[in-house]
């Protein structure tokens, strides 16, 4: 199947156009695919009104580095204080074959040294758990303490007490503790 007449007769010009047609009538006139280009503006507002409501993560709900902070993370952010940073870049030193030059995990407190991970549930897939385990590791070794908590344990009154039993939060101390007081999202600012 692999030889030079068996290659001949399949990658044909016909049998590329036959193909192409096919998935043509599949798609309903469509092209089969993007090709590459972004979507329009127009689009997007679309797709997000048509997933406003619906029990799904859109993109306004996702967070990750230069997304801002998911309402867990903001959450969890309220109850910590103004000395947590989000997304604060810890150097990896220098660059290092299969690691970017920092890390930058959802919530940190860089004088204490301890990073906190909001996990949602694309924390679940195989190929996600890996990188994660992969970023733990190397803060680990590079003498932060990481702790990980899933999205519905951040939106959960139970988080203040397992704050308190990671002795993240003092078991006697609530002041850092705001929950009255939502404190506002954080805004990213682009540098001049």
């Amino acid at each position: 199947m692999n030889t030079p007449e068996h290659r001949a007769k399949v990658f044909k010009p016909e049998t590329y156009a036959k193909v192409s047609k096919a998935m043509m009538g599949k798609n309903k006139g469509r092209p089969p695919a993007n090709k590459g280009q972004p979507r329009s503006d127009e689009t997007r507002a679309r797709i997000s009104a048509a997933l406003q409501g619906k029990d799904c993560v859109g993109a306004a709900n996702r967070g990750g580095n230069g997304r801002g902070l998911t309402p867990a993370q903001q959450e969890l952010w309220n109850i910590l204080g103004s000395e947590w940073v989000p997304e604060y870049p810890i150097k990896l030193g220098g660059k290092q074959p299969g690691y970017p030059t920092n890390y930058k995990p959802d919530l940190a407190h860089p004088a204490r040294m301890i990073a906190i991970e909001v996990d949602g549930l694309s924390h679940l897939a195989h190929a996600i758990r890996a990188k994660d385990i992969k970023k733990q590791t190397k803060l680990e070794e590079l003498g932060w303490t990481v702790f990980r908590f899933k999205n519905e344990e951040c939106l959960s009154p139970s988080i203040i007490s397992k704050l308190k039993d990671a002795r993240i939060i003092s078991q006697t101390d609530t002041s850092s503790i705001t929950a009255g007081e939502p404190r506002a999202p954080l805004v990213e600012t682009s540098a001049s």
